[in-house]
């Protein structure tokens, strides 16, 4: 994130579900938009940010790390306290009255993750946000 920081403001970068961060990734001048996971629940964090979006374009990218390492461990950074698959699909899901222009999932590390489940529920998080955001009939 450090990176879209140096394009965008802090004042365009939401986050939603962090655990961890050094103090200059959550203060000014280049803290951003952070909802922890401590502070409320994902989904009303997402809707909250699909509301004040609106009408702009939105990019998302979940970072796989955002899920407790028990559902996937298969990633360079796991931490304890993290979202439950279905806390992402409804976050996902409140973001999908902005107007969402691309997609991602990162770091997942199916090296790292011996029994696949990483990858299988990235995989599933993908699939999920694709019939959620674009999969609905024009009518």
């Amino acid at each position: 994130m450090s990176r879209v920081l140096d394009v965008l403001g802090p004042d365009r970068l939401y986050q939603i579900g962090l655990r961890t961060g050094d103090r200059e990734e959550w203060t000014p001048p280049r803290g951003t938009r952070v909802f922890p996971a401590w502070g409320m629940p994902a989904p009303q964090a997402a809707a909250a940010v699909a509301a004040e979006v609106a009408g702009r374009p939105l990019y998302v990218t979940v970072d796989i790390d955002v899920l407790d390492p028990s559902v996937a461990p298969g990633t360079g950074s796991p931490e304890p306290g993290g979202l439950g698959v279905g806390d992402l699909l409804a976050a996902l899901r409140n973001l999908g009255t902005a107007r969402i222009v691309g997609f991602d999932v990162v770091e997942v590390s199916p090296l790292w993750d011996a029994s696949g489940r990483t990858a299988v529920t990235a995989a599933a998080i993908v699939r999920e946000a694709i019939l959620e955001w674009w999969g609905k009939s024009a009518t």
